[in-house]
């Protein structure tokens, strides 16, 4: 078996230790520069992450260009056969509930006219037409729901 060793005159030197000691005194700012590395590949791996999570939300955002879209509104209504709804541009964003009793049926009113679409109503002091519509029985030839709905049954008209 054979030994590294140096004698000297007060006994035998350990050159493989002192070698071994050496080397490692002297790799230990290597292993620092090796920390050092992987750390800063991790940081730049996290950046790289980010950097395309950052890319997905700006690609995402690319549809959200005009301020219109986020001030649009809707109007739904539960029963399509009772009430249609529409929300316009000055729309208040809410829940209204709406309740209809009954579904207005359409009437034909006649009158022995006027000569012409001119023609003064009434003496030609300010007038008020006031129409007040009561229940009809027997009149099973009129459709039984129309569409649109015509307008409430109590309407007025003032002519000046």
């Amino acid at each position: 078996m054979a030994t590294s060793g140096v004698s000297a005159s007060g006994g035998m030197l350990d050159v493989n230790s002192i070698v071994s000691q050496l080397m490692q005194v002297e790799s230990a700012p290597l292993a620092k520069y090796d920390q050092k590395t992987a750390s800063y590949q991790a940081k730049l791996s996290a950046y790289g992450s980010l950097s395309g999570a950052v890319g997905v939300f700006q690609s995402s955002l690319g549809g959200l260009t005009k301020a219109a879209d986020f001030k649009a509104l809707s109007a739904t209504a539960s029963n399509a056969d009772v009430l249609s709804a529409s929300a316009s541009a000055k729309a208040v964003a809410g829940n209204y509930k709406i309740n209809v009793t009954q579904l207005a049926q359409s009437q034909t009113l006649t009158t022995p006219g006027v000569a012409n679409s001119k023609s003064t109503i009434g003496t030609g002091a300010k007038t008020t037409i006031s129409f007040q519509f009561g229940s009809v029985t027997g009149a099973s030839a009129w459709p039984a729901r129309p569409w649109p709905p015509p307008l409430p049954a109590m309407a007025s008209a003032t002519a000046r």
